[in-house]
Order: C-alpha cells, then sequence, then structure tokens
C-alpha cells in the first residue's frame, strides 16, 4: 500500500476519533456514521455493524450502502444457527478472507449470505467491551481482495471506536435511567406531608423534598445550598464536624421513638417546635455516614394543645366559680331579703338610722350580685335574656356612655358594615363585654389615642374555627381595636383567668372572663391580638342568626306599672338553703300567703302529693331530688298543678331540659321580685 492510502487513512481515523468525542443523539446515528466511513475509506462493497441484543442474537444495527436485500438475507445471527462463525470470533482478534470459498469458517455464511449478495473476500473485527464480545464490524468486498496490515490495523480501530460508541450510548441510557429514577424518587419524597432531607458526615444536606422547604421557608432547592449548622440552633457557626456528628447521632437516639421535639431554624431566623425522626443509612467502604430524618411542623399542634390546657383550665375554673356563684347567690338571697325586711320595719317606725343601715346592706348584697353574676356570664352559665338583634344599633345606642367611659382623651370611632346580619344574644350582656373592653383601653391607652369599634359579616373557615374552638360558618364579627400599650405574651396567656388582672388593686380581674364566657355562651368565640407598643385588637364572633331582630321596648317603667291584686293561696316553697328557705316563707306569709316548706325536692313531693297547693315554688339544685325531677314526677300525678322554679346556677336555665322555661326567679331575688313572680304565677300570667 503506497504511502498516500496510509496518509488517508490516518487522517479518516483521526478525524472520526474527533468526531467520536462529540456527543451524538443516540448510538445508532453513531454506527450508521462510522460504517459510511469504513465503506467509503476502504472502498469495501459493502460494511456494517453487529452488535448484540438481550436475547444473545448478532443483529444488524447499520450497512453501507443500504442494500435491504441483504439484511433480508440474514435477519439475525444467533449460535445455535451459526456455531462456527460464533466460536471465531470469540477467540480471534480477527476474520480476514481473501475468497469466501476458500474459508473454512465460512461455510455457514456462504450459502445463506455471501453467494446470494455476490460477496468474495471480507474483513470481520469483533467488538469487544471489557474482553466481552459485543458485536462484530463486517467489511466485504465483491472481488477478490488482498486487505493490507494498515487496512487491518484501520478496521481494528473502528472497531475500537464501534465499543466506544456503545460504551456512550450505554452510559448515556444509565445517565437517562438515573436521572429519571431520581426524578421519580423526588415525586414521591415531594409526595410525603413529613419535610424529608438527607445529610452526610459534616452536616450538607443532599436531598430535600418540598414539605421540608416549605417548612422551612426555603425556595426550591435552596435547601442544598445549606448545612445542618443554619437549621439547628443546638450548632453554630464554628462547629467542628465531630460535633455536627454528635449532635445528628444524639438526636437519632432520642428521636428513635419519634416522641421527642426539637427546634429547627428556618431561612428567615424564626424557630418552631418540629417532630424529628432520624436515622443512619448503610454506606458502602470509604464512603462516609449519611443520615435520613423525616420531621414534621407542630406548631400548630402545640397551639392546639395549649388551646386545649387553656380550655380546660377555664372549664375547671368556670365549674369552681360556677359553683361558688351558687351557694354565695343563696347566702345573698338570705342577706337582701332580711335587710329588706329590715328597711321596711324601720320606715314604719321612721327610723332613718336604721333605714339608712339597711340601705348599705342591701346596696353591698347587690354589689355581691352582680360579681356573682360576671363569674357565672365566666362560666357559661348565665342565660341573660337571649333575643335576635342588631348590632349596630346596640352600639349605636351605647356610644354615649361610652365616650362618658372613655373621657375625652380618647376618640371613639364606629365602623359599622351595612346590612350587618342579626345576631342572637343578650343586649345587655353584650353591651356589659363592650363596657369592659372600653375600661381595659382607656387603662391601655396613657395620654391621647383612639378607641375604634368595627362590625362586619364574615365566614369563618374551618381551619380558623378550630383554632378559636367554632363551628365553620357565618359570623358577625365584632373588633374592638385601641392604640394603647399592648400586652406582652405571658399576660396575654392569662387575660380569661378569673381575678387575673395586670392592674393589681385597681380591677377585679373579671371583665376579659366575662367577655369570654358571654362569647362562649352564645357559642361564638374571642381572639386577642396584642403586642407591646402595638396596641389591642380584640375580635369578638357571634353566629349568625336569621330572625328579624326584635324590638326591646319597655310598656311600663316600674313606677307605672299596675298593681296586680293579691290572689292569696297556698304555695308549697323547697329549697336546700334553709335561711332562705324561712326568709321566702316570712315573705309570703306577710304578702298574705299561706306557706308550706320542705327542704329537698323528695319531702316536696311527698307532701304535694298529700295535701293540695295552689303552687309550688322550688329550687333547682337540690341533694336526693332535683327541681326538674320533681316537676315531672309531681305533672304525672297532677298535671294542672301550678309550678315555678327559681335557680341561682343558671346552667339549669340554659339547659335544653323540658322544663327549663319554668325557671323565672333568679337568685338573688328582692321581696318585691319573689311576690311580683307568685302573683303572677297564681293569675296565670
Amino acid at each position: 500500500m503506497d504511502q498516500a492510502l496510509i496518509n488517508r487513512l490516518q487522517t479518516e481515523l483521526t478525524a472520526l476519533q474527533g468526531w467520536m468525542r462529540r456527543e451524538h443523539a443516540d448510538l445508532a446515528a453513531a454506527v450508521a456514521d462510522i460504517v459510511a466511513v469504513i465503506a467509503t475509506t476502504l472502498k469495501a462493497d459493502g460494511a456494517g455493524v453487529w452488535l448484540f441484543d438481550d436475547d444473545d442474537r448478532l443483529v444488524s444495527r447499520a450497512q453501507f450502502p443500504v442494500v435491504e436485500k441483504n439484511m433480508a438475507l440474514l435477519g439475525e445471527l444467533t449460535q445455535d444457527q451459526y456455531p462456527v462463525y460464533f466460536t471465531a470470533l470469540e477467540s480471534e482478534s480477527y476474520l480476514l478472507h481473501r475468497d469466501v470459498d476458500d474459508a473454512a469458517v465460512l461455510p455457514e455464511l456462504a450459502d445463506s449470505y455471501f453467494k446470494p449478495a455476490g460477496m468474495i473476500s471480507m474483513l470481520d473485527l469483533p467488538v469487544r467491551q471489557s474482553g466481552e464480545l459485543i458485536g462484530v464490524v463486517c467489511i466485504d468486498s465483491q472481488t477478490e481482495r488482498i486487505w493490507s496490515d494498515d487496512e487491518v490495523q484501520f478496521a481494528s480501530s473502528i472497531a475500537t471506536l464501534v465499543s466506544l460508541s456503545v460504551e456512550k450510548a450505554n452510559r448515556r441510557a444509565a445517565d437517562r435511567r438515573l436521572l429519571r429514577q431520581q426524578h421519580e424518587l423526588q415525586q414521591v419524597l415531594d409526595s410525603i406531608v413529613e419535610g424529608v432531607i438527607t445529610v452526610d458526615a459534616v452536616g450538607r444536606i443532599l436531598v430535600s423534598n418540598l414539605a421540608a422547604e416549605q417548612i422551612l421557608g426555603y425556595d426550591r432547592g435552596e435547601l442544598l445550598t445549606v448545612t445542618v449548622k443554619e437549621l439547628s440552633p443546638a450548632l453554630d457557626a464554628t462547629a467542628t464536624e465531630a460535633e455536627i456528628i454528635e449532635v445528628i447521632k444524639l438526636a437519632g437516639v432520642d428521636i428513635n421513638d419519634a416522641t421527642q421535639e426539637q427546634q429547627a431554624r428556618c431561612k428567615d431566623g424564626s424557630l418552631i417546635p418540629i417532630r424529628l425522626s432520624l436515622v443512619e443509612l448503610p454506606g458502602g467502604p470509604g464512603s462516609g455516614s449519611h443520615y435520613v430524618g423525616s420531621f414534621l411542623d407542630i406548631t400548630t399542634e402545640k397551639a392546639q394543645q395549649e388551646r386545649l390546657r387553656r380550655s380546660e383550665a377555664l372549664e375547671s375554673l368556670g365549674h369552681l366559680s360556677g359553683g361558688v356563684a351558687h351557694d354565695f347567690n343563696n347566702m345573698l338571697g338570705v342577706v337582701l331579703g332580711y335587710a329588706e325586711l329590715i328597711r321596711n320595719r324601720a320606715k314604719v317606725l321612721n327610723d332613718t338610722d336604721l333605714i339608712s343601715k339597711a340601705e348599705k346592706i342591701i346596696h353591698a348584697g347587690r354589689r355581691g350580685s352582680d360579681l356573682t353574676r360576671r363569674l357565672l356570664t365566666f362560666s357559661s352559665r348565665s342565660p341573660g335574656t337571649a333575643k335576635s338583634v342588631d348590632v349596630n344599633h346596640l352600639l349605636e345606642t351605647s356610644a354615649e356612655l361610652l365616650r362618658k367611659t372613655l373621657t375625652p382623651r380618647i376618640e371613639l370611632k364606629l365602623t359599622c358594615q351595612a346590612e350587618l346580619w342579626s345576631v342572637f344574644l343578650d343586649p345587655g350582656e353584650f353591651e356589659d363585654a363592650i363596657l369592659n373592653l372600653a375600661v381595659n383601653a382607656t387603662h391601655a391607652i396613657e395620654q391621647r389615642g383612639t378607641l375604634e369599634l368595627r362590625t362586619e359579616n364574615c365566614e369563618v373557615m374551618p381551619r380558623r374555627a378550630g383554632e378559636l374552638e367554632m363551628t365553620p360558618g357565618d359570623y358577625i364579627r365584632v373588633s374592638v381595636i385601641d392604640d394603647g400599650k399592648g400586652m406582652e405574651g405571658a399576660t396575654l396567656a392569662r387575660v380569661y383567668e378569673p381575678f387575673f388582672t395586670s392592674r393589681p388593686g385597681e380591677g377585679s380581674g373579671l371583665g376579659l372572663s366575662q367577655v369570654y364566657g358571654f362569647t362562649k355562651g352564645v357559642k361564638g368565640g374571642v381572639f386577642i391580638r396584642s403586642q407591646p407598643g402595638l396596641g389591642t385588637r380584640v375580635e369578638l364572633y357571634f353566629p349568625r342568626h336569621d330572625a328579624v331582630s326584635e324590638v326591646d321596648l319597655e310598656m311600663f317603667s316600674t313606677a307605672e306599672r299596675p298593681v296586680l291584686k293579691r290572689p292569696g293561696g297556698s304555695v308549697l316553697v323547697i329549697d336546700d338553703e334553709s335561711a332562705l328557705r324561712q326568709l321566702v316563707e316570712t315573705v309570703l306569709i306577710a304578702a298574705g300567703y299561706r306557706v308550706v316548706v320542705a327542704q329537698n325536692g323528695a319531702e316536696g313531693l311527698a307532701l304535694a302529693l298529700e295535701q293540695t297547693f295552689d303552687l309550688v315554688l322550688s329550687d333547682v339544685i337540690m341533694p336526693v331530688m332535683d327541681g326538674y325531677q320533681l316537676t315531672e314526677a309531681l305533672l304525672k300525678k297532677r298535671p294542672t298543678q301550678k309550678i315555678t322554679l327559681m335557680t341561682g346556677y343558671e346552667q339549669s336555665a340554659t339547659g335544653d331540659h323540658a322544663y327549663a322555661q319554668r325557671v323565672v326567679l333568679r337568685k338573688p331575688f328582692t321581696s318585691a321580685e319573689l311576690i311580683s313572680v307568685v302573683d303572677k304565677a297564681l293569675m296565670g300570667s
């Protein structure tokens, strides 16, 4: 072979090698180009590349020129069909034959391919990868040909390039599979509601999912640029690798049962509570330790736990205060009743000094009655007189009183939404709640300031309703907003507790307790937002009521009410408080009634069945048999019996009991109120 041919082969080989370093779309394109270079460079009549498939069959991947007839002649080659040829490929560096008729290794192919295709000479070069046969490069001539050493070397280099192309294609396919698997793994991780990260021994974050980024406030992929040092308050920027591993291992030991809590630092620097589960991943030799952690943001859970704890504590306080108020009402009833009797007797005797002293006792007793009413409101046991009302109207009519409470240094603003929904509540208790909040604002605003009362219709969604311990739905929201000094977190956490006050010696500590009990009593809610120096915002929520608002009109003033003609008659008085029982007996006898007394429901029932009474007047909460049980048992025997109930324990009046409407006398009551109730009951009013 002349030097010109050698130079051309080397030039083509160098160009082909450079070309092979570039990326190709796929293996088919690469081998097609290789086959074309072989055929044209060696001036062969045919060339092709055959590669093994997954079933160990040699399959044609490219031929030049493309002769469909020749492709159809063979299709594919298998070990069973061509054992001699396959053995030769495995053992030889190349198969070179000048004349196929003289080649002992080719009888298997002569009749099936070479003779039909008109091929005389051949040069086949095995394609190997890591010593394993993966295919063959075939070069054919339709004339007898002597293949030079340079041509064989060139062809061998081509076989090597085919091997590299296959390796590169396999590597790209493996990379694509890996990318696909990584994408699928990321999709799986992103579908998990828990945050998931993996870290190495030096604290670098290697993998994170969408939940982890959302919980910690990072954008997509940002977590992969930070380390555990930045996420763990237990580590600072100077922490060593050993300290990082120690913290990670301790976390793993502590959190194996997923019950321990940790703190995590978010991107904005804030700390949040998390529940972390951490395990060490097995690694290969020299790979170092790797850890995978899953965590949940338990901020909402802890807030719910705190709300539940506070609610249970307030409920316990409510039961306690309600019970105390009930007993206190009984005692106040006795004090007020006898004080009125003393005052009335003093008026007969014209003893002004005794009248003055009796009135002071009555005044003190009424203050005590107001205190018990507020305690019962806190415990959600005071029913008040609920009706459908227009809150805008209530606020507008209360504005003048509120302005006097606030004094001229505080400006009152009313921002009322038009067409505000009606609500079902006690107007007096609502006004008390607003007044309590106004008084608090007066103390919070040290110089000049503003108090705004704002009303609006709103829909409370399930999440917000859960935070406020309400049912989702339509509510009106009354916001009381001041620009006073605000409250710290420690104070804010206790504002609903009875008798807690931030002004020792000044307040009773029942203002916000009343607000809390009132809103809960009407199935509403209250939310307070406050920060030192930024004022306070109190939001009261009341369920929407679709009835038309009632007009609250008093037809007669106390002085103008007609005097009822005393009907007289017999009254059975049943109460377990002996002093109060004796007082009621004394007042009713003085009013002209015949009175019989009993100390509990069972005794009263026996008397009512033995004798005939025009009216049975009974307490509700009593040992042995309460007032409801007495009413039910007595009406079964005597359906027309007139029965009136009294109580100082208002839960009974707010309940759903069938006889709750019979509770018309609230303790403590005055002598006039007692006589009025009995008169009306006997007259059928």
